[in-house]
């Protein structure tokens, strides 16, 4: 955030939001089995090339995306985690039930202990052990909560085939 902001003191500085995301992006390098979605803001300060290069070419987890690919409230809805320093992109997290991960340089302002955020739902890391093992964590949180799809070869009376049948070969 510019100085031009009411409390620009909360905020990373550019060094620090440089150094967060690049950290934030080595460690997805390491990970296999989850996505980082990076969401550029057009601000001036940094380019996506900055990022491009610090992301594994063999690694194809990590994508970056701007207001102009996707609504952002689009990507929050389709997100599990949400992984930022200051934001209220954490209050629309946590108000959707969704983690947040509290990562980045400065530690002047933290979402933790907060009375209105539910803290079951908001991890710190302050270091990128502590985040590589978070989002390890969550991954299989996630993956104990995600509803498995069974498949099952259900046998179909011949009133109920033909109904199917009627039904799908209507014309729209």
């Amino acid at each position: 955030k510019g100085m031009g902001s009411l409390r620009p003191w909360i905020f990373e500085t550019s060094d620090e939001f440089h150094k967060s995301l690049s950290e934030l992006i080595q460690v997805f390098n390491r990970i296999d089995n989850a996505e980082l979605l990076i969401r550029h803001r057009e601000i001036g300060e940094m380019s996506i090339k900055t990022y491009e290069d610090l992301i594994d070419m063999e690694n194809q987890n990590i994508l970056i995306k701007t207001d102009l690919d996707n609504p952002f409230l689009e990507d929050l809805e389709e997100a599990d985690v949400v992984i930022a320093n200051f934001s209220t992109t954490i209050e629309e997290a946590v108000t959707r039930g969704k983690y947040a991960i509290l990562w980045g340089e400065g530690n002047r302002y933290s979402h933790e202990n907060t009375p209105f955020i539910p803290q079951d739902l908001v991890f710190s890391a302050y270091s990128t052990e502590d985040l590589y093992n978070i989002v390890n964590l969550l991954i299989k949180e996630i993956q104990k909560q995600k509803p498995k799809v069974i498949s099952q070869n259900f046998d179909l009376k011949d009133s109920q085939k033909e109904f199917i049948n009627r039904i799908t070969s209507r014309e729209q």
